[in-house]
């Protein structure tokens, strides 16, 4: 891989702005001096734990500029098709928690929704953005508009349920399902034992105890899905 991609150039940014160097930064994610250099360079890329460690270390969300070049057996307009959730299922979602392992894989013996089986599957075509791995990823159709014109009720946006172990990374725009409500937030500081999230349109913020969410989960009455890209229709013939 030659030059640096659009993710390490902005890890080498966001470290620089943040006066890290690459040994001081790399002793917070948990990797040596040298793999943080790769991963500038583009040399090599960050595994998804990694780069949530990263985006929690750099208080940056780096899903947003994860992309790597494009494999040369795939067209860059490919799309896939991904299960669609409206928001006429958010009842299902908030009644039946999402349990699964990838809802995506081609053996359709894999396919875990098993507390949604008997929900509609319906489908949506999705451009895939290479570097991107969609296996556990579904499609949700956003019924809030209080998070200003980027993310309009009605707007798709692909989305990956937030395992338990991966909610201390959490940064970005998430939906939250919080015993009988979903609250569309942007997550901008994960730390010290807290949460905090904002409301783009207004600045209005909560915060929640990691702990209390920690718990609601385990309980599964909470649930946390993490947006990434927003879903662009493919052209009618």
């Amino acid at each position: 891989m030659s030059g640096k991609t659009p993710l390490g150039a902005k890890i080498l940014s966001l470290r620089k702005g943040l006066g890290e160097t690459q040994g001081s930064l790399g002793a917070k994610v948990g990797v040596s001096r040298a793999a943080i250099s790769q991963f500038e360079l583009g040399d090599s890329i960050p595994s998804a734990e990694t780069r949530a460690k990263l985006s929690a270390a750099l208080g940056f969300d780096l899903s947003t500029v994860w992309s790597t070049a494009a494999d040369e057996n795939e067209s860059s307009d490919t799309f896939i098709s991904l299960i669609f959730y409206s928001i006429n299922d958010y009842a299902g979602l908030i009644d039946n928690p999402i349990d699964f392992v990838t809802i995506n894989d081609d053996d359709s013996d894999g396919e875990r929704l098993t507390s949604l089986e008997r929900m509609p599957r319906n489908r949506v075509p999705v451009l895939r953005v290479a570097g991107m791995d969609y296996g556990s990823s579904f499609v949700i159709e956003i019924g809030s508009n209080n998070m200003g014109a980027r993310y309009p009720s009605g707007a798709r946006y692909v989305a990956d349920v937030v395992p338990i172990d991966e909610v201390k990374y959490a940064l970005g725009v998430h939906i939250f399902v919080w015993r009988r409500s979903l609250i569309l937030r942007r997550i901008v500081s994960n730390q010290d034992g807290r949460i905090l999230a904002r409301v783009d349109a207004t600045g209005e913020e909560i915060s929640w105890e990691f702990h209390d969410i920690i718990n609601e989960m385990a309980a599964d009455r909470c649930q946390l899905f993490r947006l990434r890209q927003a879903v662009h229709l493919p052209a009618e013939d």
